[in-house]
């Protein structure tokens, strides 16, 4: 080859070389350019901020990887992907753009958004914003290449955390409906309340805007995990309010800059659904609790369907073991969050709905059972009205307040008409009828049992009813040793109440009573006849030590009605049930006024017992303050007051009660603190006695021997109010004031009071309180 030739071949093959080496730093090159220019176009053309991470050119198309998107200042929506791949000629790409993009798949990654009004808000602007404006001519670029998604997750997050979690979530759109799923689809999260649904597939139709034509899930679960003994649910974490709110905030979303008023003013089915539109799941259950303590309903059938514009159907059934059932037929109507059917559930365990029943301690543990057959009409998501009958069976409640163990066994069928909010967690009863143990109690008015007031207006009426049957009808849990009464006749009655927890004030409370019964047998724990003679008596201290006296008739501790100083009977008639004589063991007005200090303090401060339903509690019942011991206390109070006389009742309240830390009996309190018979004390000591007797423990036993400037302050308006009353005489009055000033305990008083009585008060069975003014009826 000649030397020419040579060097032009030399020079050929640098070149191509050049060449060679320049296109492939141009290939190299060209992943990055591709990915700046992506981000470049995004903000300009979509005002979208685009971060890609790195970028492949090959001669099938162009791959982004590591891409974020973001909305300017728009925190709260981010999309994170692994891949984005544009299916093409490059060269064709970058001459035509999306025209010559064959397909979009977007592969792996995850979308994080806020529910909140500037997010959602900013999202409808965006949609909206892409959508093709009719009155303009197609662009070169109008045409949408198919998408195809795989591998996404989704999270919807609000103001408490993670309201909804989407796996695997799939999308495609090649012109025609568009298909989403997702592996699985969970609302709330499993520390709390949460919904699950299982292969979770749509049909989507984009037809000036997205609406639905199919919904199917493979399986949907249901799941309380908090348990029944926790229902103090923080508003927060309520799955059902939650959803609520960013339901209402995604409906200001979409209203905000609505198009016109055509759409503004479409119903909410003709916005996201087909008229076609169907949904089904092909197994789903509501469960609570884990392990051996699950309870489970099985439901199938499952269909929700699009009557038409504004109306759509849901029916369903279900069963389970132990012959759990529940069918339901509804029609819904979505935008104007009504619902009307019927509901049927048949023997469902009580731990699958008392979550969302009003706050009653439900014991979770014991298993229950409760049967609804209801109509219901829904005004919304927090209403419900209701008419129907509910029945409890096996129930069981548990807390402090009720008794020291379980209630158990509870029975209770409610028939009437009422008002349910679930997400307040609010209960309005209006007529009702309860009937336990074969005794009907019919209610009219008023019964709303909400977290921030307490109503109950109306009157409560129980119409004659066999006195054995009214008795029975407690369930045996809370009567204990009393199931042992049997009764004859018949008992009715009615209590009017008008109480509203906002307004305390106004509390009326009104009570009668048709009372015919007669004790036909008892048992043997309550015979009084052990009381007619010596017996032992005990009571069990707060620390748990147990004080025993032997006391009675013929004992030396043991002090006769007729023996005791007037002054005594008066000083506990006026401070502890002034209207003792009249009254037939309870006090309507004491209650009521006991009733509404406690409700204002918001804790148990005053009881309303009169003399005899303390009696009651001496002689049977310990010191526990449960309502099962309150009911035991009504049945024992009626008990004494139908075998025995007034005067009887006082002599034993007298003997039994306590006096002081260990000084049980008018006796040993008279000899402990005064040196003398209960004969012969006098105004201000009976005084004191009287007023220790709320708490002997904190009252009595000063220590010193001397009374203390509030001791003297509060035994001085006692016995003004005692004058007041008629109870004592003006002299008596002014001996008192004047002894009060220099009285000591243990024998340091020296007054004497001259009595209408020649003989005076005594032992030797006399009775000298015949001289008494008729004032013990006054209140």
């Amino acid at each position: 080859m000649s030397r020419r030739r040579r060097f032009v071949a030399i020079g050929a093959g640098a070149l191509l070389f050049g060449l060679v080496v320049t296109a492939a730093i141009a290939w190299w090159r060209a992943g990055e350019i591709v990915a700046r220019r992506a981000e470049q176009l995004a903000r300009e053309r979509y005002g979208i901020e685009l971060s890609v991470s790195s970028a492949t050119v090959t001669m099938s198309g162009i791959a982004l990887e590591g891409v974020i998107v973001a909305l300017p200042e728009v925190d709260g929506f981010v999309l994170h992907v692994d891949e984005i791949r544009l299916a093409g000629s490059p060269f064709a790409i970058a001459s035509k753009r999306l025209a010559a993009v064959s397909e979009i798949a977007i592969v792996g990654g995850r979308v994080r958004i806020v529910i909140d009004d500037a997010t959602l808000a900013a999202l409808v602007r965006f949609r909206r914003a892409r959508r093709p404006d009719a009155a303009s001519p197609p662009a070169v670029e109008s045409r949408r290449p198919p998408i195809r998604v795989e591998g996404i997750s989704v999270d919807l997050v609000d103001a408490t955390g993670v309201l909804a979690h989407a796996e695997d979530g799939r999308f495609a759109s090649d012109g025609g409906p568009i298909r989403a799923s997702a592996a699985s689809l969970s609302l709330g999260e499993e520390s709390t309340d949460h919904v699950g649904f299982r292969e979770l597939h749509a049909s989507i139709v984009d037809e000036d805007g997205l609406r639905a034509r199919t919904l199917d899930a493979q399986g949907v679960d249901v799941r309380w995990v908090l348990s029944l003994d926790a229902l103090d649910r923080a508003t927060e974490t309520n799955l059902v309010r939650r959803l609520r709110e960013a339901l209402a905030t995604a409906r200001r979303a979409l209203r905000s800059g609505e198009p016109d008023e055509s759409v503004a003013e479409r119903s909410r089915l003709d916005r996201f659904t087909t008229r076609d539109f169907v949904a089904t799941a092909g197994e789903a259950s509501v469960a609570t609790g884990r392990g051996a303590d699950e309870k489970r309903l099985r439901l199938a059938g499952l269909a929700l369907r699009r009557l038409d514009a504004t109306r759509i159907s849901l029916a369903g059934e279900g069963e389970g073991e132990g012959g759990i059932s529940a069918r339901w037929n509804l029609e819904l109507e979505p935008s104007a969050m009504r619902a009307v059917g019927t509901v049927r559930l048949s023997r469902i365990p009580l731990a699958l709905v008392g979550p969302l029943l009003p706050e009653i301690p439900w014991e979770p543990s014991i298993p229950g059972m409760v049967s609804v057959d209801v109509e219901l009409e829904s005004r919304g998501l927090d209403e419900v009205a209701l008419r129907g009958a509910l029945q409890l069976e096996g129930v069981a409640l548990a807390h402090p307040r009720l008794a020291a163990t379980p209630l158990r066994d509870l029975a209770l069928r409610i028939e009437g008409d009422g008002t349910l909010r679930p997400i307040e967690r609010r209960f309005i009863l209006r007529t009702a009828r309860f009937i336990t143990g074969q005794v009907p109690v019919e209610w009219n008015g008023v019964v709303e049992l909400g977290p921030d007031a307490k109503i109950v207006r109306g009157r409560l009426s129980l119409p004659s009813t066999s006195c054995e049957r009214a008795i029975h009808a407690i369930p045996a849990d809370v009567l204990g040793p009393l199931t042992g009464f049997h009764l004859g006749g018949t008992i009715a009655g009615r209590i009017d109440v008008d109480l509203d927890t906002r307004v305390l004030d106004r509390t009326l409370l009104d009570v009668t009573v048709d009372d015919q019964c007669g004790f036909e047998s008892f048992p043997e724990e309550v015979d009084l006849a052990r009381f007619e003679a010596p017996f032992h008596h005990e009571v069990l201290e707060p620390d748990g030590s147990i004080f025993a006296m032997e006391t009675g008739p013929g004992t030396p501790l043991w002090v006769s009605y007729v023996a005791i100083s007037p002054f005594m009977v008066d000083a506990v008639l006026a401070h502890e049930d002034g209207a003792f004589f009249r009254h037939r063991g309870f006090a309507p007005w004491a209650i009521r006024d006991a009733l509404v200090r406690n409700l204002r303090e918001g804790r148990y401060v005053v009881g309303a017992s009169t003399i005899t339903m303390q009696l009651a509690k001496n002689l049977f019942l310990h010191r526990e303050k449960t309502l099962i011991r309150k009911v035991q206390e009504v049945l024992l109070t009626w008990w004494l007051e139908r075998s025995l006389d007034k005067d009887r009742i006082l002599e034993l309240y007298l003997n039994v009660i306590e006096y002081g830390p260990g000084i049980y009996g008018l006796r040993s309190a008279a000899s402990y603190y005064f040196s003398c018979a209960p004969s012969q004390l006098t105004p201000v000591q009976a005084a004191f006695l009287a007023t220790v007797l709320p708490a002997p423990k904190l009252y009595g036993v000063p220590a010193s021997g001397e009374f203390s400037a509030s001791m003297r302050m509060r035994l001085d308006r006692f016995l003004r109010h005692m004058s007041g009353q008629g109870r004592l005489a003006p002299a008596e009055l002014e001996m008192s004031l004047e002894e009060l000033g220099t009285f000591r305990f243990r024998g340091g008083s020296t007054a004497t009071y001259a009595l209408p009585s020649d003989e005076g008060p005594r032992d030797d069975g006399t009775n000298p309180l015949d001289f008494m003014p008729d004032v013990f009826s006054s209140p």
